[in-house]
This record gives structure tokens, C-alpha cells and sequence, in this order.
């Protein structure tokens, strides 16, 4: 774990050497910001929101390079069930060691590598290839997906959907290409992510 950190860390450097021109890193703006998993099973959809910790945005030569998100599993909130009970029992789940274990793993961050600028993205379409590092459950793998920056003077906007498959990070429960006969308690593998994302400069 210790080598893959350093591994990460001379792999931003490398990433950020690489760009020419000024760089700028720009801190989040955590009332403007927000990340939501959703999780699936054959029935409901679970929206998921988390307090993030910090956040920024690298920026060279006026374009989007890179940054990193870390935010807090231990205030998961269900936001589109308004059952008390159910939210209740969703979050005990999604808590436990059956999913992202947050007692041992209560952190998760986003960690962008590298982007590629997109120069034939229509007008307020997703703008940026991205390649980022995510850990989640105390394991990291790669995501890779498309996201939507708007960089002026003042402010810098991104905002991304994307999906991961969570059986990458070991978490298998209810998942039917692990377990047998499932039914309709199946949770399926791919989570969702949405997030919309302000900083300041």
C-alpha cells in the first residue's frame, strides 16, 4: 500500500511536470460541491451524499490537469427515500464490512492523474478525458470517464458522471457473479457517480 501511495504521488508529479506553463491548484468550495453514489438493486435506486473533506483542482495553462477529492463515509445520508427506517437500514448496510467497511475505511478520495483536452467537445458537452485513481474500502483501482470543465477567471466548475464496478474493490455482496440464485435481492455491480464540483481561485 505504502509503494502504491508513492507510486501515485510521483505519478501526479510526473503528470503536473509535464504541463507547461503556469500551475495552479484551486481549493474546493464545499457548499457548492457535492458527490452522490447510487447504488442499485433490482428494485430502488439509493442515492448516497458524504461530506468531502478537501478537495482541489490542478490547472495549467488555463486547462484542467488534475486534483483530488477525499470525502467522509461516515456521514452517508440516503437523500431520495423519505422512509426514516429504510434510509436507516440502507446506511447500516452500505456501513458495514459486507460494502465499504467505513469502521476500518471511514475515508474515500478521488485522485484525477491526468486529463486529455477534448477540442471537438460540442458547447457545454463533457470536455476533458480523464484518467483518476479511486479508493474506496481500503483498496485503490483505476476509473476512467469523461467530465465538463468550465474555467474562467474567477471559478473553476466540473461536473462528471461516471460508473465503477465495486466487485474492483472486493465488494461482492449481493452481487450475482459471485452468488447464486440471487432473485430479486440482487445489488448490482456498477455504482454510480455524480458529482458537481466549484473552486475558487
Amino acid at each position: 500500500m505504502k509503494k502504491f501511495i508513492v507510486l501515485s504521488a510521483l505519478m501526479i508529479l510526473m503528470a503536473v511536470a509535464a504541463i507547461p506553463g503556469d500551475i495552479a491548484h484551486i481549493p474546493i468550495l464545499f457548499k457548492e460541491s457535492m458527490v452522490n453514489l447510487t447504488v442499485h438493486n433490482k428494485k430502488q435506486a439509493y442515492d448516497c451524499r458524504f461530506k468531502i473533506l478537501s478537495g482541489n483542482a490542478v490547472l495549467g495553462n488555463h486547462k484542467f490537469a488534475g486534483g483530488n477529492l477525499e470525502f467522509d463515509l461516515n456521514t452517508m445520508m440516503i437523500t431520495n427515500i423519505s422512509d426514516q427506517k429504510i434510509r436507516d437500514s440502507i446506511v447500516k448496510l452500505l456501513k458495514s464490512d459486507k460494502f465499504f467497511n467505513v469502521a476500518k475505511y471511514p475515508k474515500a478520495e478521488l485522485q484525477f492523474m491526468g486529463s486529455t483536452f477534448l477540442r471537438d467537445a460540442t458547447e457545454g458537452a463533457d470536455n476533458y478525458a480523464v484518467n483518476a485513481n479511486l479508493t474506496l474500502a481500503g483498496l485503490t483501482d483505476n476509473v476512467s470517464f469523461t467530465i465538463f470543465a468550465d474555467i474562467n477567471d474567477n471559478m473553476v466548475n466540473l461536473k462528471c458522471n461516471f460508473g465503477f464496478d465495486r466487485t474492483k474493490w472486493k465488494i461482492t455482496y449481493m452481487s450475482s457473479r459471485f452468488n447464486d440464485d440471487l432473485g430479486n435481492r440482487e445489488i448490482f455491480d456498477i455504482i454510480d457517480v455524480k458529482c458537481i464540483l466549484a473552486f475558487n481561485k
